[in-house]
Protein backbone atom coordinates (compact mmCIF):
# COMPACT_ATOMS: atom_id res chain seq x y z
CA UNK A 1 0.00 0.00 0.00
CA UNK A 2 3.05 2.31 -0.05
CA UNK A 3 3.35 5.19 -2.49
CA UNK A 4 6.34 3.50 -4.14
CA UNK A 5 4.42 0.23 -4.64
CA UNK A 6 1.49 2.13 -6.19
CA UNK A 7 3.85 3.98 -8.53
CA UNK A 8 5.67 0.76 -9.46
CA UNK A 9 2.35 -0.94 -10.25
CA UNK A 10 1.02 2.03 -12.23
CA UNK A 11 4.20 2.60 -14.27
CA UNK A 12 5.41 -1.00 -14.61
CA UNK A 13 8.84 0.16 -13.40
CA UNK A 14 9.74 -2.59 -10.93
CA UNK A 15 13.04 -0.90 -9.93
CA UNK A 16 11.51 2.55 -9.16
CA UNK A 17 12.84 3.64 -5.78
CA UNK A 18 14.49 6.39 -3.81
CA UNK A 19 18.20 6.63 -4.60
CA UNK A 20 20.69 5.15 -2.17
CA UNK A 21 23.06 7.68 -0.67
CA UNK A 22 25.76 6.51 -3.06
CA UNK A 23 23.48 6.92 -6.09
CA UNK A 24 22.50 10.40 -4.89
CA UNK A 25 26.19 11.32 -4.51
CA UNK A 26 26.99 10.08 -8.03
CA UNK A 27 24.12 12.12 -9.52
CA UNK A 28 25.00 15.24 -7.51
CA UNK A 29 28.63 15.04 -8.64
CA UNK A 30 27.45 14.34 -12.21
CA UNK A 31 29.80 11.36 -12.28
CA UNK A 32 32.88 13.49 -11.50
CA UNK A 33 35.53 12.07 -9.22
CA UNK A 34 36.10 15.49 -7.64
CA UNK A 35 33.42 16.26 -5.07
CA UNK A 36 34.37 19.90 -4.63
CA UNK A 37 33.72 21.19 -8.16
CA UNK A 38 30.34 21.90 -9.67
CA UNK A 39 30.38 21.46 -13.43
CA UNK A 40 27.78 22.60 -15.96
CA UNK A 41 26.74 20.49 -18.99
CA UNK A 42 29.62 22.03 -21.00
CA UNK A 43 32.23 21.23 -18.32
CA UNK A 44 32.57 24.80 -17.03
CA UNK A 45 32.86 25.29 -13.29
CA UNK A 46 30.01 26.88 -11.33
CA UNK A 47 30.10 28.60 -7.96
CA UNK A 48 27.72 27.08 -5.40
CA UNK A 49 25.56 30.25 -5.44
CA UNK A 50 24.84 29.55 -9.13
CA UNK A 51 23.34 26.12 -8.47
CA UNK A 52 22.00 26.12 -4.90
CA UNK A 53 19.46 27.97 -2.81
CA UNK A 54 20.73 28.29 0.76
CA UNK A 55 20.71 30.79 3.60
CA UNK A 56 24.03 32.47 2.82
CA UNK A 57 22.95 33.56 -0.65
CA UNK A 58 19.76 34.91 0.97
CA UNK A 59 17.48 33.22 -1.49
CA UNK A 60 18.92 35.14 -4.44
CA UNK A 61 18.52 33.61 -7.85
CA UNK A 62 21.61 32.96 -9.95
CA UNK A 63 20.95 36.22 -11.83
CA UNK A 64 21.28 38.15 -8.54
CA UNK A 65 17.58 38.91 -8.20
CA UNK A 66 15.95 38.07 -4.89
CA UNK A 67 12.45 36.92 -4.04
CA UNK A 68 9.97 37.91 -1.38
CA UNK A 69 9.64 34.81 0.80
CA UNK A 70 13.25 33.55 1.03
CA UNK A 71 11.91 29.97 1.14
CA UNK A 72 12.22 27.16 -1.35
CA UNK A 73 12.62 27.96 -5.03
CA UNK A 74 10.86 26.43 -8.04
CA UNK A 75 12.84 23.66 -9.74
CA UNK A 76 14.95 25.18 -12.50
CA UNK A 77 15.46 28.52 -10.76
CA UNK A 78 19.16 27.75 -10.43
CA UNK A 79 21.46 26.16 -13.01
CA UNK A 80 21.60 22.41 -13.69
CA UNK A 81 24.66 20.25 -13.08
CA UNK A 82 26.54 18.41 -15.84
CA UNK A 83 23.92 15.62 -15.88
CA UNK A 84 21.17 18.24 -16.35
CA UNK A 85 19.84 17.71 -12.81
CA UNK A 86 18.54 20.72 -10.87
CA UNK A 87 18.71 21.40 -7.13
CA UNK A 88 20.94 18.50 -6.15
CA UNK A 89 22.39 20.87 -3.57
CA UNK A 90 20.30 23.34 -1.60
CA UNK A 91 16.60 24.16 -1.71
CA UNK A 92 15.36 21.05 0.19
CA UNK A 93 16.94 18.05 1.90
CA UNK A 94 16.42 14.94 -0.22
CA UNK A 95 15.66 11.63 1.46
CA UNK A 96 17.65 8.57 0.42
CA UNK A 97 16.78 4.88 0.57
CA UNK A 98 19.51 3.72 2.93
CA UNK A 99 19.28 4.56 6.61
CA UNK A 100 21.54 7.16 8.22
CA UNK A 101 24.77 6.16 9.94
CA UNK A 102 27.30 8.72 11.24
CA UNK A 103 30.10 9.28 8.72
CA UNK A 104 32.89 7.71 10.81
CA UNK A 105 30.82 4.56 11.45
CA UNK A 106 29.82 4.39 7.78
CA UNK A 107 33.46 4.59 6.70
CA UNK A 108 34.41 1.75 9.06
CA UNK A 109 31.41 -0.32 7.88
CA UNK A 110 32.35 -0.01 4.21
CA UNK A 111 36.05 -0.72 4.83
CA UNK A 112 35.23 -3.82 6.92
CA UNK A 113 33.00 -5.09 4.08
CA UNK A 114 35.86 -4.57 1.63
CA UNK A 115 34.20 -1.73 -0.29
CA UNK A 116 36.08 1.29 -1.55
CA UNK A 117 35.26 4.44 0.34
CA UNK A 118 33.70 6.97 0.01
CA UNK A 119 30.25 5.72 -0.85
CA UNK A 120 30.69 3.58 -3.92
CA UNK A 121 28.44 0.73 -2.78
CA UNK A 122 25.28 1.48 -4.74
CA UNK A 123 23.33 -1.06 -2.70
CA UNK A 124 23.61 1.11 0.41
CA UNK A 125 23.80 -0.06 4.01
CA UNK A 126 21.21 -2.55 5.26
CA UNK A 127 18.47 -1.47 7.65
CA UNK A 128 19.60 -3.96 10.33
CA UNK A 129 23.28 -2.95 10.09
CA UNK A 130 22.37 0.75 10.30
CA UNK A 131 20.04 0.19 13.25
CA UNK A 132 22.80 -1.66 15.12
CA UNK A 133 25.31 1.13 14.43
CA UNK A 134 22.75 3.74 15.62
CA UNK A 135 22.03 2.11 18.98
CA UNK A 136 18.64 0.83 17.83
CA UNK A 137 17.41 4.06 16.20
CA UNK A 138 16.13 4.08 12.63
CA UNK A 139 17.13 7.33 10.98
CA UNK A 140 16.53 8.50 7.42
CA UNK A 141 19.52 9.82 5.44
CA UNK A 142 19.03 13.13 3.70
CA UNK A 143 21.43 14.81 1.31
CA UNK A 144 21.90 18.17 -0.37
CA UNK A 145 20.91 20.60 2.34
CA UNK A 146 18.03 23.04 2.30
CA UNK A 147 17.43 26.74 1.94
CA UNK A 148 17.77 27.05 5.73
CA UNK A 149 21.41 25.89 5.74
CA UNK A 150 24.24 28.43 5.96
CA UNK A 151 26.83 26.41 4.05
CA UNK A 152 26.55 23.50 1.65
CA UNK A 153 28.75 21.10 -0.25
CA UNK A 154 28.36 17.89 -2.20
CA UNK A 155 29.05 16.08 1.10
CA UNK A 156 26.26 17.71 3.11
CA UNK A 157 24.43 14.99 5.08
CA UNK A 158 21.62 15.15 7.59
CA UNK A 159 19.09 12.80 9.14
CA UNK A 160 15.67 12.62 10.74
CA UNK A 161 13.71 9.97 12.56
CA UNK A 162 11.44 7.85 10.40
CA UNK A 163 8.23 9.11 11.99
CA UNK A 164 9.18 12.71 12.73
CA UNK A 165 5.99 14.55 13.60
CA UNK A 166 7.19 17.71 15.32
CA UNK A 167 5.39 21.01 14.86
CA UNK A 168 8.42 22.66 13.31
CA UNK A 169 10.22 20.25 10.99
CA UNK A 170 13.98 20.89 11.05
CA UNK A 171 14.25 21.56 7.32
CA UNK A 172 12.27 21.50 4.10
CA UNK A 173 12.32 17.92 2.79
CA UNK A 174 11.84 16.31 -0.57
CA UNK A 175 12.81 13.31 -2.64
CA UNK A 176 13.46 12.21 -6.19
CA UNK A 177 13.07 8.82 -7.76
CA UNK A 178 15.57 6.69 -9.61
CA UNK A 179 15.14 3.66 -11.87
CA UNK A 180 17.73 1.00 -12.64
CA UNK A 181 18.40 0.89 -16.39
CA UNK A 182 18.87 -2.55 -17.82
Amino acid sequence: SSLLKKLRDKTGLATLNLPTESQWQFAACAGATSTTRYLDPDGREYGIADIARYKTNAGKYSDGMGDADNGTACVGTYKANAFGLYDMIGNVLEDCLDPYVPFASLKTYYEEKGYAFPLVNHEGISYLDAKALNGGDHRITSRGGGYENTSLSLWFRDWSYQNYAGENPPCARGFRFCVTCE
